[in-house]
């Protein structure tokens, strides 16, 4: 319906709520008779400026459209100059366009003014009423007032306010006969009702001036219902409404006038509960009135309701809930940047996963254990960031709040992206802190350059170096985790960091005098300084068509609380982290591709039962994996690359796993026990499966992803050339290494290869044959997780005629590098010996060749094809003189 107001006006100047200067589409209307220019006044009016007088018994039709070319929503007749220099056309509903014209007496219409209210409306703190989402801004301008509770109108309302606070404004209105108040009022059109953001009524008119609505007519029956109480701090909580009402008719019958308050589930149902109230009519008086209801949810409506006789003004509806924190619960909404809700995002509070309705609301019980609020990053919405640069999806849960919000920036799902691996940092001191800076963090921006696609880092624990001793400075590593948290910043690598809890990542302190003695407890708390920096220890988050799940895989037994370090733990999962996951994965659609990161492998600790600390639930976390495809593990703790894929030999699971070298803190190695470089994983994916993945070396002076493999003879044991049959007897200590004849070897270290890469030998470019797969000993490590550390026995001093020697019997260690780490570091260790490599190959190879390839007068090739089709390549014969450059750190 279209109304007419008849006001005063000249010719005017827009001027346009909250909006930049704009100017006036060319549709061939005539500007000559009124300005055009825009400029900012109030946020949520148009307000409309005349810069000369005009002959009395002018008039002008002002125009309002929510689009060029269609019906105007309301139109305003202006005459004579009684209302000033101005006119404002208040309560436009803010972050909109609209578009005005003027017709003057003589026909001529103007073009299309543009504006738009482009102010976003206040948002209520966390105190603020059950139904602060009530849209009030369009009603008045006191949000919350200095009080629980929202204003339909924020505008004081007297007894005289049928009357308009302007005398120039005149109901007119070609669809209404009503003349309340002495044709004082300004009547809406139900398509602006509609842009002001009120809905869910029936037989409703509102009046701009003062704000106020009018439910039902002289016949008819109305309604009007509020949005849902979303906004209650409590569910099932005391609700009471206040508000002002007043009967009027234009018999100005003294009769009382009859009206209820309903409790419902949805706008038009049945009312759940229902109190009556009434005012009487006559000559126009407010009442100041309210009503109280038990048990309200937040699912409900408040509806105000007339039946036939005296319509019912209603004005400053405002809903209070009766909360209290004993009620044990916290609540909030997911909503985007422009305030639209998310339904549909899980949000936990470490024990409990729920996931947000329609309306973006949340409900989760209060846990004292709970140290944060937190939410799993949507797939089609940006990583938000804190002050640091890091990622940001938590909030700190605090004793005196129970409401906590989040706002999340939309953004197009990504089909593609990449994720950065890293594992065991050990951020110890800063001269080690300086390593990762010039070696680790140039790397990963390097990479994120290279990738036109969104880009993000992993760390797998072990992010700092405490508790390993209880030396008095195993106490200053905590302090590590802040410069650790800034070291991968957006502002330093360029990519958002997600963090894993490691088994040095915690204080020193806690184990020295521990403040639980309940083991549970105990457990559980051990991640607090962790969590005071980083964040949540699980969490999740989605990114295109992969889910991303963080957890702490770290327990300690009950015996080692006291006094213990950080290498008293095992590998497991507490009954409340196997509830969390059960609750987090309920949300995955089976068609995404699921990663869980932790820092103790996994893979040969499945199908343990054990109810103990050691191994605990790590069968039933890997069970939840398997209905998802390609599900896989990222891992860390053990200091070596292990690609350990569904169908490896020592892979008891149907889970794919992959573990990190790592610990770059070592002060004298470029590479671990593995004999692996430092170095990170690459991983490219594309919808719910991984399309890439290559290791790339990261050291100070090896720093090319070509590097992914290091070749050497079976003769050229520590740089050592044993010729004869006789020297290998001699030297027999390594005789297990390779066989005792003048058959030779070309053995391969793979770094990131698992048992089903296909690895080929070409000499002078013809095939000379393939290389196998050296399936790695299974009986654990000083991790507990493969084979027995490298003890060195005799008295060897490391040269030719008396080396140091391994007592291991394994045959698939990287034995050049073990043999230069035994002769050329004056006190190699477990840290950098430990245990078997997961990517030995060797090839048979005549002597004839072998002393070919030694002297040169051959040229040979490695060709090692990946499960992704990529084929890398290798022709050095590693010897004595690449130590320095390869293995050692003197930086």
């Amino acid at each position: 319906m279209k109304h007419l107001k008849t006001l005063l006006l000249l010719p005017i100047l827009f001027i346009f709520g909250s909006c930049a200067e704009g100017g006036i589409p060319d549709d061939g209307g005539d500007s000559s008779f009124c300005a055009s220019k825009m400029v900012a006044t109030s946020p949520n009016s148009i307000t409309i400026e005349w810069k000369e007088s005009a002959d009395a018994g002018k008039h002008y039709t002002i125009s309002l459209f929510d689009r060029m070319g269609a019906e105007p929503i309301q139109e305003y007749i202006v005459s004579t100059a009684v209302a000033g220099p101005r006119f404002t056309i208040p309560y436009i509903r803010r972050g909109a366009t609209y578009y005005v014209k003027v017709k003057d007496s003589k026909g001529r219409e103007s073009s299309y003014a543009q504006m738009t209210t482009n102010v976003k409306p206040r948002e209520f703190d966390n105190n603020a009423a059950v139904a602060s989402n009530f849209d009030a801004s369009p009603w008045g301008f006191d949000y919350i007032n200095k009080a629980h509770g929202v204003k339909l109108d924020g505008k004081s309302v007297g007894s005289f306010d049928f009357n308009s606070i302007n005398d120039a404004v005149k109901y007119s209105s070609a669809t209404s006969s009503v003349a309340d108040a002495g044709g004082r009022l300004q009547s809406c059109s139900d398509k602006l009702l509609e842009l002001l953001g009120l809905s869910d009524y029936s037989s409703l008119n509102a009046y701009l001036y003062p704000g106020y609505l009018r439910i039902g007519t002289n016949s008819s029956s109305g309604t009007l219902t509020t949005p849902k109480l979303l906004e209650m701090r409590g569910n099932n909580a005391k609700v009471t409404v206040s508000f002002n009402a007043c009967a009027y008719s234009e018999s100005l019958s003294a009769q009382p006038t009859k009206f209820y308050v309903d409790i419902v589930d949805t706008p038009n149902g049945e009312a759940i509960k229902s109190i009556s109230c009434s005012v009487v009519g006559g000559a126009p008086k407010w009442s100041q009135l309210s009503v109280k209801f038990d048990n309200v949810t937040r699912s409900n409506y408040i509806r105000f309701r007339t039946e036939a006789g005296a319509p019912i003004f209603i004005d400053e509806i405002e809903v209070l809930d009766d909360f209290t924190m004993a009620e044990s619960e916290i609540y909030g909404f997911v909503k985007d940047t422009s305030g639209s809700p998310i339904g549909g995002v899980s949000v936990s509070n470490g024990f409990k996963v729920v996931q947000t309705s329609e309306d973006g609301l949340y409900t989760l019980p209060y846990d004292k254990r709970s140290k944060y609020v937190y939410f799993s990053i949507p797939e089609d919405c940006k990583v938000p960031l804190n002050q640091y640069g890091q990622s940001c999806f938590f909030k700190e849960i605090e004793s005196s709040q129970s409401r906590y919000d989040f706002t999340l920036e939309r953004a197009a799902k990504e089909d593609e992206f990449s994720l950065f691996v890293i594992a065991d940092t050990h951020g110890a001191s800063y001269k080690y802190i300086d390593r990762l800076h010039r070696e680790c963090a140039p790397g990963v921006r390097e990479e994120a350059e290279y990738r036109n696609r969104p880009c993000y880092t992993v760390i797998l624990g072990d992010i700092v170096c405490a508790s390993t001793s209880t030396s008095e400075e195993e106490y200053y590593q905590t302090i590590y985790m802040g410069t650790m948290r800034d070291m991968f910043s957006v502002s330093n690598v360029t990519t958002p960091t997600f963090f894993v809890m490691g088994n040095h990542d915690h204080d020193r302190r806690y184990f020295d005098a521990p403040p639980y003695s309940d083991l549970v407890e105990f457990n559980y708390h051990v991640q607090d300084a962790y969590e005071n920096v980083f964040g949540p220890s699980s969490y999740s988050f989605n990114r295109g068509d992969v889910h991303i799940i963080s957890m702490r895989d770290i327990l300690w037994p009950s015996s080692s609380i006291k006094n213990a370090t950080s290498l008293n733990c095992y590998g497991g999962f507490s009954d409340e982290q196997v509830e969390w996951l059960r609750q987090d994965l309920s949300f995955v659609p089976k068609s995404k591709m699921v990663i869980l990161c932790v820092h103790i492998p996994l893979h040969a600790l499945y199908g343990s039962t054990s109810s103990t600390y050691g191994k605990k639930n790590i069968t039933k976390v890997l069970d939840m994996l398997k209905p998802y495809p390609n599900a896989q593990v990222f891992s860390g703790h053990s200091h070596r690359n292990s690609n350990v894929p569904v169908g490896h030999p020592l892979n008891y699971s149907d889970v794919n796993e992959m573990t990190f070298v790592g610990n770059w803190g070592h002060t004298s190695n470029r590479c671990m026990g593995d004999g692996t470089p430092f170095g990170f994983g690459v991983y490219d994916f594309s919808g719910a499966s991984i399309e890439d993945n290559y290791f790339r070396p990261c050291t100070s002076r090896v720093y090319d992803k070509n590097y992914q493999m290091r070749a050497y003879l079976s003769d050229m044991l520590m740089g050592m050339d044993f010729s004869t049959q006789n020297t290998k007897q001699t030297y027999g200590w390594y005789g297990s290494y390779y066989a005792l004849s003048d058959t030779k070897y070309i053995y391969v270290n793979i770094f990131n290869a698992h048992h089903n890469w296909n690895v080929k030998l070409y000499i002078d470019g013809k095939s000379a044959g393939t290389f196998s797969y050296m399936t790695p000993n299974s009986s654990g490590d000083w991790s507990n997780v493969d084979v027995a550390p490298f003890t060195w026995s005799g008295n060897g001093t490391g040269t030719k005629s008396d080396p140091r020697r391994p007592s291991s019997s394994g045959n698939t260690n990287d034995w050049w590098y073990m043999g230069a780490q035994a002769n050329f570091w004056s006190s190699p260790g477990k840290q950098t010996l430990n245990g078997a490599c997961y990517h030995m190959y060797r090839c048979n190879i005549s002597k004839e060749d072998a002393d070919a390839l030694r002297s040169g007068t051959k040229k040979f090739e490695i060709r090692a094809t990946d499960s992704y089709g990529n084929t890398y390549t290798s022709s050095k014969l590693f010897t004595v003189d690449d130590v320095q450059e390869y293995l050692r750190y003197d930086d």
